[in-house]
């Protein structure tokens, strides 16, 4: 137990070593002066636009980079620049080619430069420049689908026999072309203590009720014999095609036979 109890704190300290501990740059070490200017602004989703970006170093800059970051995680990464090329000096420039995809949503995205000269040690040790830039033309709606309606049938449930589940998800803008790209799942998050956690239905496809609203009709569910009578709380969700999640609760009694 010692020599794992050793091998362990080994590991640890060579691991801090390693990865930990980031030397930092020779004493009167300055970052560089960087800035930045976006055309156009605003910025339309969906369409090219540039990031130039500035960096001034009495010795030489040796990188440049630029990250956009969205409103929401769920567009985490969206925003794309492709850099042009530089050569090292001290004072340099950098354009580098961004779109943000048509569907992103509109506001204010967040936009960092950043520039490391030949004494910057790691990352940590760059000259910084941040702001933040409009979008427009992209999607106001940033709402997951809600719930419309649910039917329960018959109700209540008698346990170990068949029962249908029919629910109506509403997305004002976003419920997609396809039925097909939404894929509902039902479970039973908190069963009585010992019942199964999930309970099955008939695999089905929602019908497009009109530009804004789906119809599931899960057929064929059962909650096995042996299962105490409860008030189970089953779980729905919902992904729109700009990726927002809904979650639909829908309690369903169970009564014995």
């Amino acid at each position: 137990m010692k020599l794992r109890l050793a091998g362990l704190l080994t590991a640890a300290v060579v691991a801090f070593v390693l990865v930990g501990c980031r030397p930092p740059p020779a004493p009167g070490w300055v970052p560089p002066v960087v800035t930045a200017t976006v055309s156009p602004d605003p910025v339309v989703a969906g369409e090219p636009f540039t990031v130039e970006v500035t960096a001034v170093d009495t010795i030489t800059v040796t990188s440049v980079g630029v990250l956009i970051r969205p409103p929401t995680h769920l567009w985490e990464g969206a925003a794309v620049c492709v850099p042009g090329d530089f050569a090292p000096a001290p004072t340099v420039t950098r354009l580098f080619e961004c779109n943000i995809p048509a569907h992103a949503p509109n506001g204010s995205w967040f936009i960092t430069a950043s520039a490391m000269n030949e004494r910057s040690t790691t990352p940590d040790y760059a000259g910084g420049w941040s702001s933040t830039i409009t979008v427009v033309g992209g999607e106001d709606d940033q709402m997951p689908p809600a719930l419309d309606s649910v039917e329960v049938s018959p109700s209540p449930v008698v346990i170990g026999e068949p029962f249908s589940v029919t629910i109506r998800a509403f997305d004002e803008h976003h419920l997609p072309p396809s039925p097909t790209m939404l894929s509902p799942q039902f479970h039973i998050p908190a069963p009585p203590a010992g019942q199964l956690s999930s309970f099955g239905c008939a695999a089905t496809t929602p019908t497009v009720v009109d530009a804004t609203l789906l119809e599931w009709r899960f057929t064929g569910c059962s909650i096995p014999v042996g299962s105490s009578p409860f008030d189970y709380g089953a779980g729905f969700w919902l992904t729109d095609t700009l990726g927002y999640d809904g979650h639909i609760f829908v309690m369903i009694q169970a009564v014995a036979g």
